[in-house]
């Protein structure tokens, strides 16, 4: 008898995981899309609720996406929010003038 070079003890082929870590990445995007159209047709309807959607949309497709990363970029340029522990520095502030 031959031996396959597979026994029981060993994890299957690297392309074996990279195709269902694929899968999943493209399953994430698609929803990801989808909660933001709910979100846009949020924006026209009173009755649909548009924040959840977009939250949801926003953390389907992560900061891999160049939607997402534009947008913190926005946000970090406007000082809404910033990356890391370090919040960012405040305006310096004047002294009064001396009589």
């Amino acid at each position: 008898m031959q031996a396959t070079g597979l026994s029981l003890g060993t994890p299957p082929p690297r392309a074996a995981y990279d195709g269902k870590r694929d899968m999943a990445s493209k399953l994430r995007i698609a929803g990801g899309y989808v909660f933001i159209g709910l979100g846009i047709i949020g924006l026209m309807l009173p009755v649909v609720p548009q924040v959840p959607f977009f939250i949801a949309g926003v953390a389907l497709l992560g900061k891999d996406h160049k939607l997402v990363r534009g947008g913190k970029a926005w946000l970090r340029k406007k000082g809404i929010m910033w990356g890391g522990d370090e919040p960012p520095e405040p305006p310096p502030v004047k002294d009064p003038p001396l009589p």
